[in-house]
């Protein structure tokens, strides 16, 4: 089945996935005592929009936000730092959105709409990745 974004809702959601999966393995949100677990696919996309009690409930607690709205990550769906635009623009495909600096591609909504943004250094190479809630 075909998304409005024009993507399978397959191949988008383990995207979503795979990106939420990757924040908690490679770049935790602060600093854990305990290696980080593996997370399903309805746990990783739960993850957005977390309240400050049920965050601390399960990572510690944090002092500055009171919903998570955004998350870095060092991979992302096939897209690591360092890539170049050229493999970004051909994994993301079509629906992919071309900013100059940085991509925007749309993830399947969880409760809100999601973005994955890839930005680009000056040499055209994966400088940061995030997924945010744009209307946040």
């Amino acid at each position: 089945m075909i998304c409005e974004s024009g993507i399978t809702r397959g191949i988008a959601g383990r995207l979503l996935a795979l990106c939420c999966f990757l924040l908690l393995a490679a770049a935790p949100l602060w600093p854990q005592n305990s290696p980080p677990a593996a997370f399903s696919l309805d746990e990783a996309s739960a993850l957005i929009g977390l309240k400050l009690d049920e965050l601390a409930a399960r990572f510690g607690l944090p002092q500055t936000k009171d919903r998570v709205w955004q998350v870095s990550l060092k991979t992302a769906g096939g897209i690591a730092l360092g890539d170049p635009k050229a493999a970004v623009t051909l994994t993301l495909g079509e629906t992919a959105e071309d900013n100059g600096a940085y991509i925007l591609f749309p993830l399947p909504p969880v409760g809100w709409p999601l973005t994955l943004r890839v930005n680009f250094n000056p040499a055209g190479s994966v400088s940061a990745i995030f997924i945010y809630r744009p209307d946040f």
